[in-house]
């Protein structure tokens, strides 16, 4: 997708989160097609934020999502803009389904806003390898709040006014002590048994809900630690792994998708070299720059791993390696 950006109001709206959600979105059905995207547990979004891209795949073009985001979802936006779609287009006589870009979703006729599925954790390499790692992933997630400075490690009380929340810096929270040892070989009694049914998960806790005007979404187990056996099997049965603008969480993105032979496309941002002193490249440069760390995923991703820029301004290439069957035409039309 090269060329220059449009210019205008389409521009200045891609500059926020949402435009570059949005633009997202169309480049992974456009790249991967509705079809293969929609295999085995769905997509699986990493740091998927307040979850628009996951809200907006699985009710434009009917992909199961799984969004892994330490915080909670707030999808109000999402379903004002969903909503507006489907009442837009009953207004006018026109079917639901152009109006979603999904001229050929029947899913999509229904006036029901589907919820995606919300595992409420930090995303790094130790989830998908021990208990141990997964159990501190879900505590730090719950022990958190956002503030202007970030991820913050102290909670305030329920009834404490937002705004004023957000503005009380807190403790800052580090990432990198979860995944501090994350590289560790599993005990014996860590290691959960997690055999993988046939055609992905179908237990009645991955059931989807219904989304409504207050944007909230429950999260997978109700709020229940996830068992491992879970975590593993929903993953690993995922069609592609994606993440857009993850921060921490990019490199383990990759990793994850490498070691179970899985389709990905990240888009990186920050780099936080402090957190990862030891990222070397293979010539033995650090990784201290988002050119290096693109470069460094690139390599990660082994031979099939390829670059694109997206149109949208600000941290726009995506890394990415395509399912090794080959896509049918047929799969790409939305």
């Amino acid at each position: 997708m090269e060329g220059p950006l449009p210019v205008g109001r389409f521009q200045r709206r891609s500059r926020r989160r949402g435009g570059a959600s949005y633009v997202f979105m169309k480049w992974l059905v456009e790249t991967f097609g509705t079809d293969f995207l929609r295999g085995g547990s769905g997509v699986l979004e990493i740091s998927a934020g307040k979850g628009e891209l996951a809200c907006s795949l699985r009710n434009r073009y009917g992909v199961p999502v799984t969004a892994v985001e330490p915080r909670s979802l707030d999808l109000r936006k999402c379903h004002q803009r969903l909503k507006w779609s489907q009442e837009s287009a009953a207004s006018r006589g026109v079917d639901t389904l152009s109006t979603l870009d999904a001229p050929a979703l029947p899913c999509c006729r229904s006036p029901r806003i589907v919820a995606p599925r919300h595992l409420r954790i930090f995303w790094h390499t130790g989830v998908w390898k021990d208990r141990h790692s997964l159990r501190a992933a879900w505590v730090a997630a719950h022990a958190v709040r956002w503030s202007s400075q970030g991820l913050t490690e102290v909670e305030l009380e329920a009834d404490h006014e937002k705004q004023e929340a957000y503005l009380d810096k807190g403790v800052p929270f580090r990432q990198s002590t979860l995944w501090a040892d994350s590289d560790e070989p599993a005990a014996a009694d860590d290691a959960e048994a997690s055999p993988l049914p046939e055609g992905g998960m179908a237990s009645e806790d991955l059931k989807e809900t219904e989304l409504d005007e207050t944007g909230r979404v429950l999260e997978l187990g109700g709020g229940l630690k996830p068992s491992l056996a879970m975590v593993r099997s929903l993953c690993t049965a995922c069609s592609c792994v994606v993440a857009l603008h993850a921060d921490q969480a990019a490199e383990s993105a990759v990793r994850f998708a490498v070691e179970h032979g899985l389709a990905f496309a990240v888009v990186p941002c920050c780099v936080y070299a402090e957190d990862f002193p030891k990222r070397r490249l293979p010539d033995g440069r650090p990784v201290t720059s988002l050119n290096a760390l693109i470069e460094y995923l690139t390599w990660l991703g082994g031979t099939d791993a390829k670059v694109e820029t997206l149109q949208f301004s600000g941290k726009n290439v995506v890394v990415f390696s395509k399912p090794k069957c080959a896509v049918t035409e047929a799969s790409t039309r939305a």
